[in-house]
């Protein structure tokens, strides 16, 4: 290929990740904030308060003002196993006078939440473009790879305020292409980032370390099939370890008081999460957890409704072919197909092996299958797999179907924005709204608000009915202040003081009642891929 055609095509790739970058950021200020929002925001103050206690002194004015303003140090928080260690460049803004004072709005700092989250997250797709390139020398592949995962509906918004799972999954992403790096390269740059951002996935959840260990397996198994096992080989070992657990420990100030204790904190959470009792909604019925456990199909059957079917159909092609390499005799062929083989089972053995552990031995989850959203790395890499194959084989057939799926995926997210959270595939069947949760975490409620400001004038009161009232509260935060200012919320006791009532439609489905509250008719829903989302109620 001449290099002016090299130089096109990477001036190319460079101007669609550009403008992927604008769109994702000229959108990000559409998404209300998840009811977790203000809390997640103090565990990074927590932290804050925990390392500037070790740094200075107890009395210095950092702790002194973070302890004014209710917050505690990490280390005693039961919610010390949630890392938050990706966001401590985040961290500069929550240490500006006015936000340590108290003297600040929350849309102050929730905006700006967002835009970091989404970069967080957008580093992390430009990650995963490079590791399907470092996996299959096409750039093509890749790029179209990398433009199914920023329009996979869920992923696409999330991205956006899920400062936990998704962020979790991208690091899990940067995680595999700087290990693979690391393994096939052994240099010190790639180690030391491969540490960076494993310690990073580690410290966001426990489960990290999981995928640690996985890649030192393929680490360990790849040296020995290719016989590299020698001084450099042994020092890149040692180096890695080294690093990561320094990295780790420094990240972690949750665990320096007492790290045995912080370990058993963490793994007693992942497999017996006791901190949260709700309802979750499956198939229709509504389970009361944890004491009617979720049925064993639970994480595979979320996973494959909520996944868009061409994905799956790629990825299903990935396995078949993956599971066809053996067959390939061809030497050099072999031998590389062989090492793409190690690679993609190395990151499926990360991404979908806990998903298998979550079939035999069902854990508490909610709130979708949120939890296991790093899976989808492993869905994905096997999806770029199949596409890539299938290329070799029908390279027009296949770019041109693929392009037109990620076309209508595409409109649909803009016709669905910005709640392309709430999205099913046509096998979840119809009644998506009766038989599976839309939005648990509230986010849409910033569009009632938004709805009932427009269509009204003078100052209103707002209310929820049978959901928690703060998902408005925070939504309400975000809004103008022209429209806030006009809108007051009060909680469902004091529901007749209220001219409107905004409504969750799957906290309506939790408390098993339907219809309009006491001396309220409906008016309107806001609606996400045709299901009702909030429910909107007027006072006759």
């Amino acid at each position: 290929m001449p290099a002016l055609s090299r130089r096109k095509i990477n001036f190319l790739i460079v101007g669609v990740f550009i403008l992927m970058f604008v769109m994702g950021l000229l959108v990000s200020a559409d998404y209300g904030p998840h009811f977790d929002e203000p809390s997640e925001i103090k565990i990074l103050q927590m932290n804050i308060l925990e390392v500037a206690g070790r740094l200075f002194s107890e009395d210095s004015e950092i702790v002194y003002k973070l302890r004014e303003a209710g917050i505690g140090r990490i280390s005693m928080n039961s919610d010390r196993d949630h890392g938050i260690a990706a966001y401590y460049p985040f961290a500069l803004l929550l240490l500006r006078d006015d936000v340590l004072g108290g003297s600040y709005e929350f849309a102050d700092i929730s905006l700006p939440f967002h835009y970091y989250t989404f970069a967080i997250c957008f580093a992390g797709l430009i990650a995963f473009y490079f590791l399907v390139y470092e996996l299959f020398r096409n750039k093509g592949a890749a790029l179209l790879s990398a433009l199914i995962l920023f329009a996979s509906p869920r992923f696409f918004a999330e991205m956006h305020y899920n400062n936990k799972d998704v962020v979790l999954m991208y690091l899990l992403i940067g995680s595999c292409l700087f290990g693979i790096r690391a393994i096939k390269y052994r240099r010190v740059l790639d180690v030391l980032l491969y540490s960076l951002i494993a310690a990073l996935a580690a410290n966001t959840k426990i489960i990290g370390l999981y995928f640690f260990g996985v890649i030192g397996l393929a680490y360990i198994l790849y040296i020995s099939l290719h016989r590299q096992w020698n001084r450099r080989s042994i020092f890149t070992v040692c180096l890695t370890i080294a690093s990561f657990l320094v990295l780790y420990y420094l990240l972690t100030p949750a665990m320096w008081s007492d790290p045995l204790g912080f370990f058993r904190h963490c793994l007693n959470n992942t497999f017996d999460f006791s901190r949260w009792s709700g309802s979750v909604v499956f198939e229709g019925t509504i389970y009361k957890v944890p004491q009617m456990p979720l049925p064993r199909s639970y994480i595979p059957k979320l996973i494959g409704i909520s996944t868009p079917v061409f994905i799956l159909l790629l990825a299903l092609a990935g396995v078949l072919f993956l599971a066809a390499l053996p067959l390939v005799r061809q030497g050099k062929a072999k031998e590389e197909r062989r090492d793409q083989g190690i690679f993609i089972a190395m990151i499926c053995l990360c991404a979908l092996a806990p998903v298998l552990l979550a079939v035999f031995n069902p854990p508490v989850v909610y709130n979708g299958w949120r939890h296991f959203y790093f899976a989808y790395a492993g869905i994905m890499i096997l999806a770029a797999y199949g596409l890539i194959r299938l290329m070799g084989k029908y390279k027009k057939i296949t770019v041109t179907a693929t392009v037109l799926c990620l076309v209508f995926l595409s409109v649909q997210n803009v016709l669905n924005h910005p709640n392309q959270q709430t999205y099913y595939n046509f096998l979840a069947g119809s009644d998506v709204e009766s038989n599976y949760e839309l939005d648990y975490w509230n986010v849409s409620t910033r569009e009632g608000l938004l709805y009932v400001a427009e269509r009204s004038s003078g100052d209103i009161c707002v209310s929820s009915y049978l959901s928690n009232d703060n998902g408005i509260r925070w939504g309400l935060l975000t809004l103008d202040r022209e429209l806030r200012d006009r809108i007051s919320i009060v909680g469902p006791e004091d529901i007749e003081k209220a001219d409107y009532v905004v409504e969750n439609s799957t906290y309506q489905l939790y408390s098993g009642e339907t219809g309009a509250p006491p001396g309220f008719e409906y008016l309107d829903s806001i609606r996400s891929y045709g299901n009702p989302i909030v429910n909107i109620y007027v006072r006759k």
